[in-house]
């Protein structure tokens, strides 16, 4: 198993500009960790589109198919990369919230018989 790789806050941009294109059709699963509230599940199996960070707004888009979801000033950013793809993103923010998005193939399912 791969070790978490911690961006530094100058790569964020360039870093997912240049992963999105390689996460298209992957589904996600995401989940906030809060201290006070526990584990939050954000999103469950939902087609990715893509993720960026926008340095305007200083925050971290991951956009989905019928949804978006923003993590605003981020603290922190760490990857989990596998050969040349990325399997996970984990963002803490300024509260010490954690958020961490999974990416997967979706299933596939079998075709008419």
């Amino acid at each position: 198993m791969n070790r978490p790789r911690k961006l530094e806050p100058t790569e964020w941009h360039a870093y997912f500009d240049g992963v999105t294109k390689l996460l298209a059709g992957k589904h996600a699963f995401v989940v906030a960790d809060s201290p006070a509230l526990g584990d939050q599940e954000v999103a469950e199996d939902v087609p990715l589109l893509g993720i960026s960070f926008d340095p305007k707004d200083n925050a971290l888009e991951f956009a989905f198919k019928g949804l978006d979801h923003l993590v605003y000033n981020p603290k922190e950013i760490y990857v989990e990369e596998v050969g040349l793809g990325l399997q996970a993103v984990e963002v803490v923010d300024q509260e010490g919230v954690g958020q961490i998005a999974t990416f997967k193939e979706p299933l596939a399912l079998p075709g008419p018989v």
